[in-house]
């Protein structure tokens, strides 16, 4: 087995054990804590609507307000500390001194914001994931794509898993929350969405196949520097995409289409009028088939039944749901070439469906149930 300590950085990291640095993250916290116990103390007086005013004294919320008032005209000041003839340092520095809660209010906020930053470190600089460089993937160059299982983390480009080093679950989830940290954990992702993942992934390889190759020595490549800013642009957004899209699959397959944090459309495209009219076209198409001779016959039914999913899906229909009410292998292949072309947004712009291309381009199509996701990854196997 590997040693665990190799997921340290060795370069200045103190301590040089994961141990060590687990330790320090959990000390940090607890001072974190403690820090803010003594905050809320504080922000309890300073929220406090009653405002009770002594005739003899300011209260510490008035306090706390004369000191900002100070503290904002020297963060205002280009170099000259001074208003209205007073030195700005000075009375904030006796106000300090006179003001013994609001010194300590002071005090407790930076030691705050210096052990966050401290947390930070351990979570962001202190921990990475270089011992993996050794798995090469185009994708994995500049970071891995990792995904939390049940005792592993496992990058899904290059396959490179922690099940390699003996380390305890503390240390699992301490190594889960640097990659997070670091923004190479798709925290969305669970062991049931990993087929959607690979889709999805699949879907990302297929562009960057598109891109033209940059070179720097190719005399007609005028712009290699504003198309090499791009390409980096868009590997950045690789993570953030897929983690976007697996939320939309789970709000889609939830039925909720009003989240806080991810937009959802609304999946029913098609008004009832027009869903009725065009399921009744396939439906005639599909009894003339039956009847036909053609040694064709039994692709196009199977192109009128993969019509009539799509038509569902635009309609409105829940997919998994869509999944449950077939009653055949015939009925799940379509509905899978279904929910594949309509979650292809290149397909969507060339359809009939829609009645614009932004309409095309923006509608949400997506869903992370395992088995229509395990059976696109396998149609796609087959025509490879």
């Amino acid at each position: 087995m590997k040693k665990v300590d190799e997921f340290v950085k060795a370069d200045r990291t103190y301590p040089k054990t994961l141990n060590g640095q687990l330790a320090f993250y959990k000390e940090l916290n607890d001072k974190i804590e403690d820090c803010l116990s003594r905050k809320r103390v504080y922000d309890e007086l300073i929220s406090d609507k009653k405002n009770i005013k002594e005739i003899d004294k300011l209260s510490f919320k008035e306090q706390w307000q004369l000191y900002k008032i100070v503290d904002n005209l020297i963060s205002r000041s280009s170099g000259d500390y001074t208003y209205l003839g007073i030195d700005l340092l000075d009375l904030i520095k006796r106000l300090e001194s006179v003001y013994k809660e609001v010194l300590d209010y002071v005090e407790i906020n930076n030691e705050l914001r210096n052990l966050r930053e401290s947390k930070n470190k351990v979570l962001s600089e202190n921990i990475n994931f270089d011992i993996f460089n050794n798995y090469y993937n185009e994708r994995c160059v500049n970071r891995h794509f990792f995904v939390r299982l049940d005792d592993e983390l496992k990058c899904m480009c290059c396959g490179a898993t922690t099940k390699d080093y003996p380390l305890s679950k503390e240390e699992l989830d301490f190594l889960t929350l640097c990659a997070e940290s670091q923004g190479i954990l798709l925290t969305e992702v669970n062991k049931e969405d990993i087929p959607l993942l690979q889709v999805l992934m699949e879907k990302q390889d297929y562009y960057r196949s598109l891109r033209k190759p940059l070179n720097p020595l190719d005399d007609e490549n005028e712009d290699y520097l504003v198309e090499a800013e791009e390409q980096w642009l868009s590997d950045q957004a690789e993570i953030p995409d897929l983690r976007r899209s697996i939320r939309k699959a789970h709000l889609l397959d939830s039925k909720i289409y009003d989240s806080e944090n991810t937009k959802v459309n609304h999946p029913k495209y098609l008004s009832d009028e027009q869903s009725k009219k065009l399921l009744l076209e396939v439906e005639k198409e599909l009894e003339k088939l039956q009847k036909s001779d053609s040694r064709f016959k039994n692709l196009m039914i199977e192109e009128c039944k993969t019509a009539r999913y799509e038509i569902l899906i635009l309609s409105g229909e829940h997919i998994p749901t869509l999944l449950e009410q077939t009653r055949d292998e015939e009925d799940k292949v379509a509905l899978t070439k279904a929910y594949y072309n309509i979650s292809n947004p290149e397909f969507r712009v060339n359809a009939d469906y829609f009645s614009s291309r932004n309409s095309a381009v923006f509608y949400n199509c997506l869903t992370a149930n395992p088995e229509i996701n395990n059976r696109i990854l396998k149609m796609k196997l087959r025509r490879k």
